[in-house]
């Protein structure tokens, strides 16, 4: 809360105008996340801040540069944004000034697993989620 706050005390002071940042949002989350742009043009963020922050699978994201209309503000399309892998093995987007989607698949939940519920006449298989293990050895039919 405090760091979103921080970003808006810096827009509305006019210390960083908002046409020099990347703007990153992604389905869902209504908050997007504001990214200033280096003396070089571009922001690096990497896979894993995005992962935390969208709580998404690091390996599924998926990222989209928005291209509006310059008089209406609609949206016109999307092009693919491509990841790079660093030397240390670390994927990042490099991004320069616009706004940005990101897509993937959210993260799966710790310590949740499958119990498999089988109904007696049918072949039908309901899968609910449990906080706990089941040994699928163990699971009779009903």
């Amino acid at each position: 809360m405090f760091k979103i706050l921080f970003h808006i005390s810096i827009l509305a002071q006019g210390l960083i105008p908002v046409a020099e940042m990347a703007k990153l949002r992604s389905h869902g989350i209504g908050v997007p996340i504001l990214f200033p742009i280096d003396a070089h043009d571009i922001v690096v963020v990497s896979g894993l801040h995005l992962s935390i922050r969208f709580s998404l699978q690091a390996s599924s994201i998926w990222l989209e540069r928005e291209i509006f209309h310059p008089n209406t503000g609609l949206l016109l399309h999307t092009l693919h944004e491509t990841s790079k892998l660093t030397d240390n093995g670390n994927v990042v987007w490099e991004f320069g000034t616009g706004n940005y989607r990101v897509y993937g698949l959210p993260d799966s939940q710790m310590g949740v697993s499958l119990e498999i519920l089988t109904p007696l006449r049918w072949t039908t298989l309901v899968c609910e989620r449990r906080a706990k293990s089941v040994d699928l050895e163990s699971v009779e039919r009903r």
